[in-house]
């Protein structure tokens, strides 16, 4: 009786001991964060086959990370995460807009592979799902399975998008027609904002499928959605009985059909490297976030010019007060929507990015009607998306550059640029004078929008606040 007891007792210990010993080998979930848990296993001896075979996954899932629009520093986190699956001493890697140089260590053995990508498009749910996947794999005694790791990875690349091509370029319809309300524009403008960002949307797609060159693509997307809005206006004010209004929208909305064009993933990614000093990483971004924006803007300088619009201001809606503030938070939500949804974002990320955006464009718009500076209340309202992405991100298992990307682009300063735009197709060099104060002050709004995400990111993220 007495030895059973003690032989049940000494078996209780023992579990309890290999209990304790799990929680300390690969950390309880409800203490230990996967990211600051930190590997205790030995370094794994790896032959020169095996170490090119795992070289050749940590490469692939940020070449897919890197592809699908995620910053330079999430390309690095998914790909460490792999490497300490793997029990890799350790890994150097270099990102760029389209490269990625790896050098991974084991032991004696060091090995380097390059990858280049020669796309760069915007697809959230393959961030997501990458960016799963890699902190899914966790350190232990049993090392992944190469072969299944490949297959999930090819799953993740070859997948289709979500939404077919028209559902895209409803969405880009939607943000930018909700922009042109948001920004003082009557009916018309909303309407011809829609047509002309749809059909623009179509022919963007069309020709990145037959791989053209993407600033030529952009540059002829911007091109027929800029020639569509000035044509339906032009029709409306020669054979309809509303030809003054469609005179105002004629004059001064045409830069809200190009709103889709914004390339605010690689324009918000590369501030927030930068704010990381990963030079590398974040200059080239912003260097093709303004060549895409000049690819846009040159056709329509062309379709202005031929078109002889003018640059002037919205004379604003009829509508005043409260009402006029609900309605536009509920385009910012609209258009919020439509950016996610051309981003192949999820129905689950669609819909909270739009609240996320509402609430930052609510408070964007407040300080504006209190008398702020359009680059005070456009950082505040970046920094409250960047507030609320925080716990946000975290109750929902999502990103946080899917969420906080599509709520800030409602925010971009598209009157004054295109303003300045138009400057440029009415006066030539001779309007320079006159050009360059809108410009910097297009451009000094559009860089308090990464500003207020980068110190939202440093105040809710400690390894922001200490890198």
């Amino acid at each position: 009786m007495v030895k059973s007891e003690i032989k049940k007792a000494s078996k209780t210990a023992i579990k309890k001991v290999a209990k304790d010993a799990d929680e300390l080998e690969y950390g309880v979930k409800k203490f230990f964060k996967p990211e600051n848990h930190k590997r205790r296993n030995l370094p794994h001896n790896y032959s020169t086959k095996q170490l090119i075979e795992i070289c050749k996954i940590i490469s692939k899932i940020g070449a897919i990370s890197l592809k699908s629009g995620a910053g330079g520093y999430r390309v690095k986190e998914s790909m460490g995460r792999v490497a300490n699956a793997f029990r890799i001493e350790n890994i150097h890697t270099v990102v760029t807009l389209n490269e990625i140089t790896l050098t991974v260590v084991s032991g004696d053995d060091t090995r380097t592979i390059v990858t280049e990508n020669r796309t760069v498009e915007v697809d959230t749910l393959k961030i997501d799902q990458c960016n799963k996947l890699a902190r899914g794999l966790q350190s232990g005694s049993i090392l992944p399975n190469t072969k299944d790791i490949n297959w999930r990875l090819d799953a993740i690349d070859n997948q289709k998008p979500l939404y077919p091509e028209w559902v895209l370029a409803i969405g880009a319809g939607l943000n930018c027609s909700t922009f042109a309300f948001i920004a003082g524009g009557s009916m018309l403008t909303i309407i011809a904002a829609f047509i002309g960002s749809f059909f623009g949307k179509l022919a963007l797609n069309k020709l990145n499928s037959k791989n053209l060159n993407m600033y030529a693509a952009v540059a002829l997307s911007s091109l027929i959605a800029t020639s569509l809005y000035f044509i339906f206006l032009k029709g409306l004010i020669l054979y309809s009985p509303f030809s003054d209004n469609a005179l105002q929208a004629y004059n001064n909305g045409y830069f809200t059909v190009l709103l889709y064009l914004v390339p605010g993933f690689p324009f918000v990614s590369g501030f927030l490297d930068i704010s990381r000093f990963d030079i590398s990483s974040g200059i080239p971004r912003i260097v093709h976030s303004f060549s895409i924006i000049v690819a846009a803007i040159l056709p329509g300088i062309i379709v202005s010019d031929i078109s002889n619009a003018t640059a002037g201001d919205f004379t604003g809606v009829a509508i005043t007060g409260g009402t006029l503030f609900m309605l536009q938070l509920i385009a910012s939500y609209i258009g919020v929507v439509g950016f996610s949804i051309t981003f192949n974002s999820p129905i689950k990320m669609v819909l909270t990015a739009g609240f996320i955006g509402m609430s930052g464009n609510a408070l964007r718009l407040e300080l504006l009607n209190l008398g702020n500076s359009p680059e005070i209340a456009t950082f505040f309202g970046a920094l409250l998306v960047g507030l609320l992405v925080r716990p946000v991100g975290h109750f929902t298992h999502l990103p946080r550059i899917a969420l906080s990307v599509p709520s800030v682009l409602v925010m971009m300063p598209g009157m004054v640029l295109f303003k300045a735009s138009t400057i440029a197709g009415d006066y030539g060099f001779n309007g320079s004078a006159d050009m360059l104060m809108p410009i910097i002050h297009a451009i000094v709004i559009a860089i308090s929008i990464p500003l207020g995400l980068i110190i939202a990111r440093i105040l809710t993220d400690p390894d922001w606040t200490f890198t």
